[in-house]
């Protein structure tokens, strides 16, 4: 009898412990998966989610493992009957409560019991301390009889982390729209103010703070504010810093005391801009300089901005004017360098695709370059490249010619050939160079001529096979061309070509080149002297010519040639040498021709005559018949003349 009584005291501690256990692992399930809900919903917004799900995943598997292991642990059928069997009975309305002989650790805590505050007024209606009160699944098991009472119900307890993780889960859905509306309120409500000037800096616990003046504040509201505070302010800032270099070059040149400049790490950006501001103002000296060591053979050689900015930090530190001066004309040197090899690069690029572009419209089988060496200068962007005359407004000119030779061989029957047919001589050796002296009138073969492509009558008509250049020239002259290859006496060179006009429009176009101080009008007066007819103007349109310089001691001369237009108003323009012109040379033509001013004056007979050549071309020669009068529109004696040649006139005209 002592032993089963023993039994069943033993079962009566067992069985409620276990029962206790298994409720609590429940609950610790339940807190766990409803912790996992709410954690997936606000996936989106935690960035230690992942984290925190494999967390929770271990607990939950804990949480199975310890259940299995609680099965295993079930107290048998027959103790739960024999405790039953022990138990006194109660009456109606009774609620037991332990004996004071059960041992104390019997009696759970109010905290493992499930007790809370809100259940202390029906506890003490029921004459119960917290720490006895017996809820249903807690502690020992208790009896009693009628309905359950709200008291009779275990309140379930919550932790940090699910009140954490459900306060977030309801939230998530409104913090974006509150967060826009918040920072508008907070816009409404926060009071901005914008700095106007930065006057002071000084040392604060190891960091910099500046002297800051408020917009529309006076001088007794300025704060000291450290660089985090001074948002939005670079300007500001770097205007600062510009004035603390600036008294510091003023004080190296007056011997007085030197003013340090503040190097904020925050702001080092700023200080190197200052610097460059303050110190960088090169002269077109300058750049001519650095251009002239772009070019040469042996370039200055350019430091990394790293090593840029060592320099100008020696600079700011030191307090020696020599070193200080010497960082200085380094930084220049350098900076300006930097700068012209990126502007030529630019340059270079737009050199390049000018003249790809003008080489593409360029019918001459001869290859035409484009250089400047000396300045940043592009080419004219209101040029248009043309190969051939055209007629402008009021002027015709005419195509198709009236005659022509029925030479096979005109070389060999040059006394039937066009130029004898014109009352002329003809023109070319067999090298397809001049033999006639300067004046005469040239006829080449046109197109009603049986002869074939390959005559050597037809040079200007064929166009430019000399190889020339573009390019800025180094005294102030503008573009000029200058000779790719070596370039033989009686060579034909180019055609000038453009805008045929009438001698109206070309008096109205010359006030205009007048007041520009220049022009690139050509009188076409062969027969009529100054009663011309027609002009060409190459000023927006034309060839290579437009860019053919004057010079009192010309290396080229313009011949009147005819080819299909027989029109004797209208003769075309060549330019051939008359002198062998070197590789490199610039090519030049004199814009007032330099004939005799009595030439008028000849008659019409001798103009289609040649006189004996003596081997050279004497431009002054009273002998030698009219040429084109060449370029007007400029203001006589009023235009400088920049050829530098030994017997240059001072002027144009």
């Amino acid at each position: 009898m002592n032993e089963t009584k023993a039994d069943a005291n033993a079962a009566e501690i067992q069985i409620p412990a276990l029962g206790k256990l298994k409720n609590l692992v429940s609950q610790l399930e339940d807190v766990i998966k409803s912790t996992k809900d709410a954690a997936n919903d606000c996936k989106a917004d935690i960035p230690t989610f992942e984290k925190l799900s494999t967390e929770l995943n271990q607990c939950e598997k804990g949480c199975k493992s310890i259940v299995q292991i609680l099965n295993l642990l079930d107290v048998p059928d027959d103790k739960e009957k024999l405790i039953k069997a022990e138990a006194p009975s109660l009456t109606n309305g009774e609620i037991a409560v332990s004996s004071t002989s059960s041992p104390a650790n019997m009696t759970p805590p109010a905290s493992e019991a499930g007790y809370d505050d809100d259940l202390a007024p029906m506890a003490s209606k029921l004459g119960l301390t917290p720490s006895r009160i017996s809820l249903q699944n807690s502690g020992k098991k208790r009896y009693r009889r009628g309905p359950k009472t709200v008291f009779g119900h275990k309140k379930k307890r919550k932790n940090l982390i699910t009140n954490y993780i459900e306060k977030a889960s309801s939230d998530v859905k409104v913090v974006k729209e509150e967060s826009e509306e918040e920072k508008e309120n907070e816009n409404e409500n926060e009071e901005e103010f914008e700095v106007e000037h930065i006057l002071d800096y000084k040392r604060k616990q190891g960091g910099l703070v500046y002297q800051v003046r408020w917009r529309n504040y006076n001088a007794d509201d300025d704060t000291w504010e450290p660089a985090e505070n001074l948002t939005g302010c670079g300007d500001v800032y770097r205007d600062f810093l510009q004035q603390k270099i600036r008294e510091k070059i003023n004080a190296f040149s007056k011997g007085t005391k030197i003013t340090e400049v503040p190097r904020d790490p925050k702001w080092v950006a700023l200080l190197h801009e200052a610097f460059q501001r303050e110190i960088f103002h090169p002269t077109e000296s300058d750049w001519q300089e650095a251009i002239s060591k772009h070019n040469s053979a042996k370039p200055l050689k350019l430091k990394s901005m790293k090593e840029l900015h060592d320099d100008m930090d020696k600079a700011l530190v030191t307090t020696v004017k020599i070193k200080f001066d010497s960082y200085v004309k380094n930084v220049v040197e350098q900076l300006t360098f930097m700068k012209c090899k990126d502007r030529r690069e630019i340059q270079q690029a737009e050199l390049r695709t000018w003249e790809r572009n003008i080489n593409k419209l360029c019918n001459d089988p001869a290859k035409l370059e484009v250089e400047n060496l000396v300045d940043y200068d592009l080419p004219p962007k209101d040029f248009r490249y043309i190969n051939a005359s055209f007629a402008g407004k009021g002027v015709t000119i005419p195509t198709d010619p009236v005659v022509g030779c029925e030479c096979t061989d005109c070389i060999s029957c040059q006394k039937e050939c066009c130029p004898k047919q014109a009352g002329s001589h003809f023109a070319y050796n067999r090298y397809h160079r001049l033999k006639i002296s300067l004046g005469t009138a040239i006829y080449e073969c046109n197109s009603l001529c049986k002869c074939g492509p390959d005559c050597h009558n037809r040079v200007v008509q064929k166009g430019r096979r000399t190889n020339l250049c573009i390019f800025k020239t180094a005294n102030s002259r503008g573009w000029g061309v200058k000779a790719k290859e070596n370039i033989k006496k009686d060579t034909f060179l180019t055609e000038y070509v453009g805008e045929v006009i009438t001698t109206a429009e070309a008096e109205r176009r010359g006030k205009i080149y007048d007041a520009r101080g220049c022009t690139y009008l050509f009188d076409l007066d062969i027969n009529s002297g100054d009663n011309n007819e027609y002009v060409i103007d190459a000023a927006k349109v034309g060839n290579v010519s437009h860019f053919i310089n004057h010079s009192c001691d010309p290396n080229l001369v313009v011949y009147n040639v005819w080819v299909d237009c027989l029109d004797p108003e209208l003769p075309r323009l060549a330019l051939f040498a008359v002198q062998d012109i070197k590789k490199g040379e610039e090519l030049t033509f004199d814009y007032n021709s330099g004939l005799p001013t009595n030439q008028d004056e000849i008659s019409d007979d001798v103009l289609l005559t040649t006189p004996v050549r003596n081997g050279s071309i004497d431009v002054t020669d009273s002998n030698y018949i009219r040429t084109p009068k060449s370029l007007r529109g400029l203001q006589t004696g009023k235009t400088k003349c920049s050829c530098g040649a030994k017997n240059c006139r001072g002027t144009f005209f």
